[in-house]
C-alpha cells in the first residue's frame, strides 16, 4: 500500500518538477519490480491527474500574473483552436505533445469542460503509463536485478 501511495505522490509531483520522472519510475518498476502493471500505472496516472486538475482549475490565475504570458495571450485566438481542443488534450495525455501542463492551463479557455478534461487526461495517462510498464516488464529478462543497488531494490 505504501508503494502505491508513494507512486501516487511521485505522479502528483512530476508534472510540476520535471526532475521527478514518473515515466522513468514506472519503467524502473516494470523492469525490476514484481508489482501488477495495471496498479502501478493507475496509481501513477491518478497522481498526475491530481496535478493536472489543479492546473486546470487554478493554473490560469497563476499564469496570468506573468507579464510575458499575458503579452502572448493577447495575440492568441481561442476560437481558432476551440474546435480541436479535445484532440489537443488527447494528444497531450497520450504522447505529451503539446505538453500536458500547458493543455491543463489553456483547456478551460478553449471550452473543454472539466469532466471531459478529467476523463481524457486520466484515460490517456493510464494508457501511456500502462504501455511503458508492460513493455518494461516484457524486457525484464535482459536486465539483472543484482545490478540494482540494495536501497533501490527495497523500494520495489
Amino acid at each position: 500500500m505504501v508503494f502505491y501511495l508513494a507512486t501516487l505522490l511521485a505522479g502528483a509531483i512530476s508534472p510540476l518538477f520535471p526532475v521527478v520522472s514518473i515515466e522513468g519510475w514506472v519503467v524502473f518498476v516494470g523492469v525490476f519490480g514484481e508489482r501488477p502493471p495495471l496498479l502501478v500505472s493507475l496509481s501513477a496516472a491518478t497522481g498526475q491527474l491530481l496535478c493536472f486538475v489543479l492546473l486546470y482549475h487554478f493554473g490560469s490565475r497563476v499564469v496570468l500574473r506573468l507579464p510575458f504570458v499575458v503579452r502572448k495571450l493577447d495575440r492568441f485566438e481561442p476560437a481558432r483552436y476551440a474546435v480541436r481542443a479535445r484532440y489537443f488534450v488527447c494528444s497531450a495525455s497520450l504522447v505529451g505533445l503539446p505538453p500536458m501542463n500547458l493543455m491543463s492551463v489553456v483547456a478551460p479557455g478553449l471550452g473543454v469542460k472539466a469532466p471531459l478534461f478529467t476523463f481524457i487526461a486520466f484515460t490517456g495517462r493510464t494508457f501511456r503509463l500502462s504501455v511503458l510498464v508492460v513493455f518494461a516488464s516484457a524486457v525484464r529478462d535482459y536486465f539483472p536485478v543484482e545490478a540494482v543497488p540494495e536501497f533501490l531494490r527495497a523500494l520495489l
